[in-house]
């Protein structure tokens, strides 16, 4: 079974690969979404638009019952052999945040939902990645979205590259990658303030002081004089 199983993985990522390769690396728009609160980056929304031929090429293969759509179930086989090529490229997504960007290794790209979509007859795909940064005055967000396989020329639309917050935020854009810088955040010392004595009670409950290991190896040494008393 367990053979079997693979072997079905092992030949629609091939089917799929070869659906790229045989006609044309598709030129896909990608948009972003970044989504944020007045003190927090904590995700974003990405999704690719791909083309009319490349939709009516995987239509030509997936559709199985040949009433020339792609149905769920022809699009749910379409998305996993997707996800099975992109999850082994990180979701071809790079990432880095702070006052100085890492464009050479990425921070983590935790992808918690996606989905594939037929809309006004292409194929779209869309999935959400979980973010968890700290809003800081003259930091930087960068992503980059780019399939070193070239299977697609992804290119990024200057005019949905979306990230609304009450900070400026200004752009850097090419077309692979943008770069989101923040400024004027309306961060008060005494939201810091909460902020540093929330991570010290965290560290507090974490770690015992040196009253609290006292008192337990005072009670241990008692118990053990009970015992021998006993």
């Amino acid at each position: 079974m367990l053979r079997y199983l693979y072997i079905l993985f092992i030949t629609q990522s091939i089917v799929f690969s070869c659906a790229l390769c045989t006609i044309y690396s598709p030129e896909t728009k990608v948009s972003l979404k970044v989504n944020s609160t007045d003190t927090k980056i904590t995700s974003m929304d990405v999704t690719w638009i791909l083309t009319p031929e490349f939709t009516n090429q995987l239509k030509e293969i997936y559709d199985t019952n040949l009433d020339n759509t792609l149905n769920k179930n022809e699009l749910e086989l379409i998305q996993k052999a997707f996800v099975d090529y992109a999850t082994l490229k990180n979701f071809m997504t790079h990432i880095s945040y702070g006052q100085t960007i890492n464009k050479e290794v990425s921070d983590k790209v935790e992808v918690y939902k996606y989905e594939t979509k037929i809309i006004n007859g292409i194929l779209h795909f869309f999935y959400s990645i979980k973010l968890d940064y700290n809003i800081q005055n003259d930091y930087s967000f960068y992503v980059s979205i780019n399939d070193d396989e070239n299977y697609f020329v992804l290119l990024l639309q200057k005019d949905y590259l979306v990230f609304k917050n009450k900070a400026k935020i200004a752009k850097i854009v090419d077309n692979q990658s943008v770069v989101f810088l923040i400024s004027n955040a309306n961060i008060t010392k005494n939201e810091e303030k909460k902020e540093i004595k929330s991570e010290q009670k965290l560290k507090e409950k974490k770690e015992p002081t040196l009253l609290d290991k006292f008192i337990l190896e005072v009670k241990k040494y008692l118990l053990e004089v009970k015992r021998e008393i006993h």
